[in-house]
């Protein structure tokens, strides 16, 4: 919403091709070949959710577990397909890829526990699929700013093989 254009974002399962991001056309159609853009390194992240707040692209992913649950973490980055938590040269663009954040801790860990009166900020079994932006909040308001939209997947239980997880969302400045 802020460049005004569309992104795709996906994993590759190739280290050396990692985590990727390309420009769609404006019809969203098809791709912008010449945007394509290494993130990261690691093949090892999928279920991106892209949000925008703090005037940063923040990118919300999952570890890959198959269908248990795992590490969720949270990459930021100045443009939609910018360096994404880079510190150093080490690919085309002259981002280092292979530094990855810490995952989210869980609950009442230190790094996820309540405070202001605000839930924690793990993903309760859960994998990303969407941020949305809470259209009713304002600046200052108690209101989540955005929705963590997710599913979870349990193939063992045919009752609940799939639901569907939302989560108030803050970001601290």
């Amino acid at each position: 919403p802020r460049t005004g254009r569309a992104y795709v974002y996906w994993r590759t399962r190739w280290h050396q091709t990692g985590f990727r991001g390309m420009e769609l056309t404006e019809d969203c159609t098809d791709v912008r070949p010449e945007s394509d853009t290494q993130l990261f390194a690691t093949p090892n992240r999928e279920a991106p959710a892209v949000f925008f707040a703090n005037e940063r692209f923040y990118l919300w992913v999952s570890g890959c577990m198959g269908w248990a649950p795992t590490t969720t973490h949270l990459y930021t980055a100045p443009t939609a397909l910018g360096c994404f938590n880079c510190s150093g040269l080490n690919n085309s663009k002259g981002w280092l890829v292979g530094w990855q954040p810490p995952p989210i801790p869980e609950p009442n860990q230190s790094g996820n526990q309540k405070q202001r009166n605000r839930p924690g900020v793990w993903a309760f079994g859960s994998q990303s699929t969407f941020i949305l932006a809470n259209p009713l909040y304002r600046k200052g308001s108690a209101l989540a700013p955005f929705v963590y939209m997710a599913d979870r997947w349990t193939p063992k239980n045919n009752v609940s093989f799939g639901t569907y997880v939302w989560l108030a969302l803050f970001i601290d400045p």
